[in-house]
């Protein structure tokens, strides 16, 4: 009996003192928790203030508390270091940095776990600061998205994409598109998609030719009629190989793909969605599973649908913006197209009998 009390007390000490260091762990990465009857404290990280964080100091952090670089990828207008952050987080398997180019500062940092991670996160984070701003959480299908909006930051848990379970934390002064899922969509003046700076909405075959060539582009094939050009994207985004752009007879915007190649890489396409939300909110269509099998998700901006897809069993991952209205048009021009090739066969069999 005295045994059994003796296992029973030390299991009980193990258990307290592994509780009270994980406790302490927490704190060092997320500051102490916030607490309504004190004054505000800035979001912390590391012990690091987030807001306005340089480049420098947030990369010095990371890699001090044993995050392992791994790479760096440019676009237009941020820069995003990615890191394996297992060190740090034991179920964590992805870490992305995201920094503006104009002037080097924080925009976002994202930790990516488990989906079974969710819940776990969820209340880590209310733990720390309070009930969710913003939340919506559906016990059915066990999807979780809470926002918590502070002065300088705002922190997110997001399992609504796929797999995975994401906890972020931006800068509000650097970042925009946080505190409404789909912002862009309540401002009709903001709905009009750009690429390359140009607003693709009314953009013309000439115009789109200039923007692309002036962006790196190399092109394999331009084309005239609803015949389409065919690039090769170079480093004008990463990841991808080839861009192809769809017109109408009249030279009027279609649709346009980029195609970014993988063999078996089923995460792949997490990337690509992850880089699109960033900019246009979370998708207002998901289907499918990430792991497995073909995978679609979808934005609405005014007239141009943004899609994200990959067909099963080959997960390379496709990226298309297409004008709902003149991709009508130039569906029924392809149609007419063919219908008049097979006459003309028809006619010309008939003339050589």
């Amino acid at each position: 009996m005295k045994k059994t009390l003796f296992i029973l007390m030390h299991m009980l000490s193990i258990i307290l003192l592994f509780g009270c260091n994980h406790q302490s762990k927490e704190d060092k990465i997320f500051g102490q928790s916030q607490s309504s009857s004190e004054s505000y404290k800035p979001i912390t990280l590391f012990g690091l203030k987030l807001q306005n964080a340089s480049h420098e100091e947030l990369k010095k952090i990371l890699t001090t508390m044993g995050a392992r670089y791994l790479r760096t990828e440019s676009f237009s207008d941020v820069q995003e270091d990615y890191y394996d952050p297992t060190k740090i987080f034991k179920n964590a398997y992805g870490m992305k940095a995201m920094y503006a180019k104009t002037n080097d500062k924080f925009k976002k940092i994202a930790f990516y776990f488990p989906i079974s991670d969710s819940s776990f996160l969820l209340n880590l984070m209310t733990s720390k600061y309070g009930v969710p701003d913003k939340s919506e959480i559906n016990k059915d299908t066990n999807h979780i998205f809470a926002l918590w909006i502070h002065k300088d930051i705002t922190v997110r848990v997001d399992n609504t994409i796929g797999s995975e379970v994401e906890l972020s934390f931006y800068d509000l002064n650097n970042y925009e598109n946080v505190l409404v899922k789909n912002k862009k969509q309540n401002n009709e003046t903001e709905n009009q998609v750009e690429l390359f700076g140009i607003k693709i909405e009314n953009v013309n075959r000439k115009d789109f030719r200039n923007v692309l060539a002036k962006s790196g582009m190399r092109a394999v094939q331009l084309a005239n009629g609803i015949d389409p050009d065919i690039y090769n994207v170079g480093k004008a985004l990463s990841g991808a190989s080839t861009f192809i752009t769809f017109f109408t007879s009249d030279n009027r915007f279609a649709a346009c793909e980029y195609k970014f190649p993988s063999f078996m890489n089923a995460g792949q396409i997490i990337d690509v969605i992850n880089m699109i939300s960033d900019k246009y909110g979370k998708p207002q269509l998901f289907e499918g599973n990430v792991d497995v099998g073909p995978v679609n998700a979808e934005w609405r901006m005014g007239v141009i649908k943004i899609v994200v897809e990959r067909d099963w069993p080959d997960t390379t991952t496709y990226l298309d913006y297409i004008h709902v209205d003149n991709y009508t048009q130039y569906k029924n021009e392809i149609a007419t197209q063919k219908m008049n090739t097979v006459k003309n066969n028809r006619a010309q069999n008939n003339f050589a009998i």
